[in-house]
């Protein structure tokens, strides 16, 4: 299935943040905020369940520029795991912040997300096939 990523349709994705990175758009890159918390999580999660819908088979979060995310954040990037799997596509997540780490393994989302310290890893791992979420359980999220 060909991606032809349509911005008028993504009217409240700021593509600014947007990085398709194969060209039929199949593999895309959206740069968090430098934070994530309770009130801009709703807003990051709908962007990112309309890049699934609009057929994104690898979705990179890059999360280099985020320095603070709260338990909300962490939910939704796991829940953003969770969808990317039952739409056929891989999340990767691009930190090297020891701190947001240590709040997505509070979920237990480091053991089932491939987490890189750059794009360039996590775009390469497309073409080894290296991704280290592949066969593993999905992580799962307490209900609210």
């Amino acid at each position: 299935m060909e991606l032809t990523l349509d911005t008028g349709s993504l009217r409240s994705l700021d593509t600014d943040n947007l990085l398709p990175l194969c060209p039929d758009g199949s593999c895309v890159s959206v740069q968090m905020p430098g934070e994530i918390d309770l009130r801009n999580v709703t807003g990051i999660w709908d962007n990112l369940l309309r890049l699934l819908h609009f057929g994104a088979r690898i979705l990179i979060i890059d999360m280099s520029a985020t320095t603070s995310c709260d338990m909300a954040g962490a939910r939704m990037v796991v829940r953003a795991h969770e969808r990317a799997r039952a739409h056929k596509a891989d999340l990767r997540l691009v930190t090297t912040d020891a701190g947001l780490k240590y709040v997505l393994g509070m979920t237990g989302a480091d053991l089932h997300i491939g987490i890189y310290p750059d794009l360039a890893a996590a775009y390469a791992a497309t073409a080894t096939g290296d991704t280290p979420a592949r066969g593993r359980e999905t992580a799962s999220v307490p209900a609210r």
